[in-house]
């Protein structure tokens, strides 16, 4: 039985993130132990520079994303340089589930519709045993993550910001 799917959209900058935390203190309150990650921006004079990728379950964070970075070890979406080792080490975190748990995944949008990212992790998840599954989505790509993701789940909650 496929999870419990709750997407959290909204545009860039809406509070997506926020929300996402808010649910996971909301899910330690009621007793269950959430895993997965959280991306936290990272801001230098009042501008976002990037974001840090935070695992729930160990607490550690680790560069995800920056305006600027090696290019040798990463690569380019958007503005942003992507760290090829934050990465391996959010699909990590989120492949550290507990089978009945409770996942975060912030956040999922042009990278993965290219079947790139953190889609392995989606596909994986959403066949996994686990019991609900909290996904942030970019609010222009929502119909296109639900059709590619999300088709076969009959029931999704859709959280708009």
């Amino acid at each position: 039985m496929p999870p419990e799917v709750i997407l959290i959209t909204g545009g860039v900058n809406s509070g997506k993130t926020g929300k996402m935390k808010r649910f996971v203190n909301q899910e330690r309150a009621a007793g269950n132990k959430p895993s997965g990650i959280i991306a936290e921006g990272i801001f230098e004079g009042g501008e976002k520079v990037g974001f840090d990728v935070k695992d729930l379950s160990s607490g550690e964070s680790m560069p995800l994303a920056r305006i600027s970075s090696e290019k040798d070890k990463g690569f380019p979406a958007g503005k942003y340089f992507f760290s090829n080792e934050g990465f391996e080490f959010a699909k990590k975190a989120l492949m550290n589930y507990r089978p009945g748990g409770v996942v975060f995944l912030d956040e999922a949008g042009p990278l993965e519709l290219a079947d790139r990212g953190y889609a392995g992790c989606l596909k994986t998840l959403l066949n996994s045993s686990v019991k609900i599954f909290y996904v942030a989505v970019r609010g222009g790509c929502l119909d296109e993550i639900k059709e590619f993701f999300f088709s076969r789940i009959k029931q999704i909650k859709i959280i708009k910001i």
